[in-house]
């Protein structure tokens, strides 16, 4: 079990990324009564009896809030709220086993490459700053191809690659992500939830009835659950555990909670489908078939590198004392406007006006 990355080599010198993958997004299923959640299915676990809190969720259509639930149809026309798999209850692990750093990513990835080899090109791209243009399909093909010395080895390097994200660089980003919004909201306890640099905004908040989780302190007489081994512990022995309390840990608050009812509603968490990326567990990626691993991987990827972008530029925001957001919704570039338009993709003019901003500040 790997509770913690061990540190590597610090990461060559960077700057901080302002180019922004294209998000991937995609329709979920829909039932007479709503969406239902992109995981019908908790993850699985050991077959003890689970101590899980009160889960808190809850389709925002019926939710009073301080600010109109994102995009939600009229109550009277509104569908029935949808239930929530269990694992949204679980109770979190706590102190997290996440850092909530760039930097604790980076090791990760440079520890990683220093255990297998035919990974060169895949590990120095995700070192880089982020470039929307990656051709991730081609990068993992390479890797898959070269890599296949003995027979299967390219598929078991391409698997690794995909837990390596799922468990461990996708939760730094969004530990860190949520860390700087949690900054962002207590200072601005007003500001609109529709902030297109968090990240967990998507097409899903479209969608009539979208569902959230309640960001809740952590409570310490709850049973943590234990984290899922792989298949064969043997085979991967560098693969990190499946937590099924993943998700609950990542979107925790603090000890002592929020501040106001006002930042406890802008620090839910919005389901979509980045919740089902990080619940992948051994036995269902082990039955894809190769062209869908290599897909999936790739769509994961350009994920982590969206989020890293993002928060990138959210932290660049703070510098400034996020004086970039001192404006009306419909006027700031930052915030999604209306149900036409999905949250605008953020321009390199405006991402250099801020490093301009930035560097005129720091000098």
């Amino acid at each position: 079990m790997h509770s913690s990355t061990p540190k590597a080599t610090p990461a060559p010198a960077r700057s901080r990324s302002q180019s922004h993958a294209q998000r991937e997004h995609s329709q979920s299923e829909e039932t007479p009564q709503g969406p239902i959640p992109y995981h019908v299915s908790p993850p699985r676990t050991r077959g003890r009896s689970r101590t899980t809190r009160d889960a808190s969720v809850h389709s925002d259509t019926h939710s009073h809030t301080s600010e109109p639930p994102f995009l939600a149809l009229p109550l009277s026309s509104a569908p029935a709220p949808v239930p929530l798999p269990e694992h949204y209850g679980y109770a979190p692990t706590v102190p997290s086993p996440f850092e909530g750093t760039l930097e604790a990513s980076l090791d990760a990835i440079l520890l990683w490459g220093a255990m297998y080899a035919d990974t060169q090109a895949v590990v120095y791209t995700l070192l880089q700053p982020v470039d929307r243009t990656t051709d991730w399909p081609g990068l993992l093909r390479g890797m898959l191809v070269n890599g296949d010395k003995p027979a299967g080895r390219g598929r078991f390097l391409l698997e690794e690659l995909l837990f390596l994200v799922t468990r461990t660089l996708l939760p730094e980003q969004i530990t860190e992500n949520r860390l700087a919004m949690g900054r962002l909201y207590e200072r601005k306890k007003q500001l609109s939830i529709r902030l297109i640099l968090r990240y967990d905004i998507g097409l899903d908040w479209r969608r009539a009835g979208a569902m959230t989780a309640a960001s809740l302190p952590p409570n310490k007489e709850d049973e943590v659950p234990e984290g899922i081994p792989g298949l064969n512990e043997v085979m991967f022995p560098n693969r990190r555990e499946l937590m099924p309390n993943i998700i609950s840990t990542l979107i925790a608050a603090p000890e002592d909670g929020w501040s106001t009812q006002g930042v406890r509603d802008r620090m839910k968490h919005h389901i979509g489908h980045l919740d089902s990326y990080l619940i992948l567990d051994d036995e269902d990626v082990a039955e894809w078939d190769e062209t869908r691993l290599l897909a999936k991987t790739s769509q994961i990827l350009l994920q982590w590198q969206w989020i890293r972008s993002d928060t990138e530029t959210l932290l660049d925001l703070e510098v400034d004392a996020w004086e970039a957001l001192d404006k009306k919704a419909e006027e700031c570039e930052w915030i999604a406007d209306d149900a036409k338009r999905m949250p605008p993709h953020r321009n390199d003019k405006g991402n250099e006006n801020i490093k301009a901003r930035r560097v005129k500040k720091l000098s």
